[in-house]
């Protein structure tokens, strides 16, 4: 229970720019969608992949940059 709540922690700042361009533009953008759930989708494993430490820091650094 404690690792997907984990793992639901790490994925809702990394696809939030995807899931907002969805609902505020609909299919009309499907190269922004694309991307946006690919950078987020790589964000997502990065914080997998890194140390638990370190975790934080691209998904802050991807939420700077989205606002």
């Amino acid at each position: 229970m404690n690792n997907r709540l984990f793992l639901l922690v790490l994925a809702v700042p990394s696809f939030l720019p995807f899931l907002w361009r969805l609902f505020r533009h609909g299919l009309a953008e499907p190269a922004g969608l694309l991307s946006d759930c690919a950078f987020g989708l790589a964000v997502y494993l990065l914080a997998l992949s890194i140390p638990r430490l370190f975790r934080l820091l691209p998904l802050l650094l991807w939420s700077l940059f989205q606002a």
